[in-house]
């Protein structure tokens, strides 16, 4: 009796746990994770060139953050300290591996000029889940 109501619990427990899909966090300013990943995007391209271009460390406004497990999903504003350069948006997905998040792949510029964009971004994130099948689909937000 103690064996099945354990096995029943286990079984309820599992699936709970497997409904609720993957956590998602969103890092807050100040904490590390949050810290790490924004350095890691300033270290990627295209804001590497932009720093050495504009001879200015590049922060990032209006900032959001979608952590699940090693799979990040990142929107920055990129501009200069002095505000006399800013960006689009660059939005994308980073991959945790080797000690640093790497960028997988941006949204691209074709996405937002298309003439459907809602439609080209969801072609563009069904493409982005089959090329990063470990990432929580979840994670990558349905509409652009």
């Amino acid at each position: 009796m103690q064996i099945r109501l354990l096995l029943a619990l286990f079984v309820f427990s599992f699936g709970l746990a497997a409904s609720r899909g993957a956590e998602i966090l969103a890092p807050q300013p100040g904490t590390p994770l949050r810290q790490t990943i924004l350095d890691d995007l300033r270290a990627a391209e295209p804001t590497v060139s932009t720093q050495k271009e504009k001879k200015q460390k590049i922060i990032f406004d209006k900032v959001v953050l979608r952590v699940s497990g090693e799979w990040a999903w990142f929107s920055v504003s990129p501009r200069t300290p002095d505000g006399k350069w800013q960006s689009e948006p660059m939005t994308g997905l980073a991959h945790h591996r080797g000690g640093h998040w790497k960028v997988m792949e941006y949204v691209g510029d074709e996405v937002a000029s298309a003439d459907e964009p809602q439609k080209a971004y969801q072609a563009w994130r069904v493409e982005l889940l089959k090329k990063n099948p470990q990432c929580p689909p979840e994670l990558v937000p349905k509409k652009g």
